[in-house]
């Protein structure tokens, strides 16, 4: 998917799958988070500002934003 290896799903959700995936791009093995591709344009607006937000936020009980974008199509975000 893009620059990730996805090696297995982890979960499924409301709005997405969460896959273990390594970025090839720095070698870092993170949770891919893919967004379902029939979600409105609203529902997508609205989870990029979530993300957004996140990825400004740093606390140990939170997993931290890696880098978001547009794949296809398809939203997505990689976590730690």
């Amino acid at each position: 998917f893009g620059r990730f290896a996805l090696h297995g799903r982890l979960g499924a959700g409301g709005i997405g799958d969460v896959w273990l995936a390594t970025d090839t791009a720095s070698g870092d093995r993170v949770a891919l988070k893919r967004i379902r591709a029939e979600l409105s344009e609203e529902a997508r607006r609205r989870l990029r500002l979530e993300v957004e937000a996140l990825s400004r936020l740093s606390s140990p009980h939170i997993c931290a934003v890696r880098d978001w974008g547009n794949d296809g199509g398809v939203p997505w975000f990689s976590m730690e």
